[in-house]
């Protein structure tokens, strides 16, 4: 779905919703309150994407507000409406209406205010930052360089020969995840671990290949899957 029509769909859904169900009685059509949550989210992730490509992602600017107002307007309509939502259902029940099917529609409503704030607040935090704000790898004729500093761990730096490899796994991410390369060495017991995605990470796969460590055949396999399997070279016997 296009960015257009997902914050189309964020923004129509909830006055269609509370329409249909103020024409009809029928609070079943609020279930359309959490469809347009939905494409709000959406609709703010691809705005976090185009954030990374046009500003600072860890500064405030002009141009990252006026980037952010849709998002936040639609932050805004989600909370406006689903209070006021919810605030009409429950002077309803004032009127001697029972809960009934209604206790649905107040946790739907509830969930999409809830959606609504945590959508303003990503806005404020701004996009997460991507594996290659954290991670890089280089390389020359003879070793290799992996740098890391994830929010969730702890920085690492570390390096070894390319001489030293002497099995590679690679580990397919699918759609969600960055593929993965474990690489096994003669000189650490635990395995080196490169992200695809991450600096300088195109590179290595290509060089891996070049240098006969890994077959350009299975990596091409392995990068038109996306199921999440692994790929070993040279493969485990069963001795392994």
């Amino acid at each position: 779905m296009k960015t257009g029509y997902k914050l189309g769909a964020a923004l129509a859904v909830v006055p269609l919703s509370l329409l249909l169900t103020g024409a009809t009685g029928n609070g079943y059509w609020m279930i359309g309150l959490p469809l347009g949550l939905v494409a709000a989210c959406l609709y703010g992730n691809d705005f976090h994407g185009e954030l990374v490509k046009a500003t600072d992602m860890k500064a405030w600017s002009l141009r990252r507000v006026m980037l952010q107002l849709p998002q936040f307007a639609t932050a805004v309509v989600c909370v406006i409406g689903g209070v006021i939502a919810l605030a009409a259902l429950l002077w309803s029940l004032r009127d001697g209406h029972e809960l009934g099917s209604k206790s649905l529609m107040a946790v739907l409503l509830a969930c999409f205010i809830a959606g609504g704030v945590a959508l303003f607040l990503q806005g404020i935090r701004g996009p997460a930052p991507e594996i290659k704000d954290w991670f890089a790898v280089e390389f020359d004729d003879v070793d290799v360089r992996i740098r890391a500093n994830s929010p969730r761990s702890s920085p690492v730096d570390t390096g070894f020969p390319w001489a030293s490899i002497e099995r590679v796994i690679f580990e397919d991410g699918g759609f969600g995840s960055s593929d993965v390369f474990y690489l096994f060495t003669s000189v650490a017991t635990d395995p080196f671990v490169v992200l695809t995605e991450g600096e300088g990470g195109p590179e290595f796969s290509g060089a891996l290949c070049e240098r006969g460590y890994f077959p350009p055949e299975i990596f091409a396999q392995a990068m038109r899957s996306s199921g999440g399997g692994c790929y070993v070279w040279p493969p485990a016997t069963s001795a392994e």
